[in-house]
């Protein structure tokens, strides 16, 4: 009987503040759309979304290629220099270049971009490296 009517109290004080909220309930926050200080997160989704691979070396590596090849729809630079993203391992083939701290890509696809689908390596020199270079 006590389990009870601790439940129905639950539910009359959740129907309440409902009600005093105008009915709105907030809603969830975007899941794994936060990117840490000194990281380059790379997502599998437009605008923050999906699978999400952190990069923090300064080096060539192939860490996003290794969990998420080809995949990649937007990009947060939280780290000093500036993301470069490579279409093949190794650092080969075509590259796009994100500045930082604070940079957000929600988009790939965009016609400035137009790099979705496509990042496999990534580097983040302090200094922009020749293919950043106009």
């Amino acid at each position: 009987m006590r389990l009870l009517a601790v439940t129905f109290l639950g539910a009359l004080a959740l129907a309440v503040g409902t009600a005093a909220s105008g009915g709105a309930v907030a809603p969830p926050a975007k899941a794994g759309s936060g990117c840490a200080k000194g990281y380059v997160c790379v997502w599998s989704d437009k605008n923050f979304q999906g699978q999400k691979v952190r990069v923090r070396t300064r080096k060539l590596t192939n860490k996003i290629g290794g969990k998420m090849n080809d995949d990649a729809e937007s990009v947060k630079v939280q780290k000093k220099g500036v993301a470069v993203l490579y279409e093949n391992l190794t650092g080969g083939g075509e590259a796009r270049c994100f500045p930082g701290p604070g940079g957000e890509y929600p988009n790939l696809a965009d016609d400035e971009w137009r790099f979705e689908n496509t990042v496999s390596s990534s580097k983040m020199p302090k200094v922009p490296p020749p293919e950043c270079l106009p």
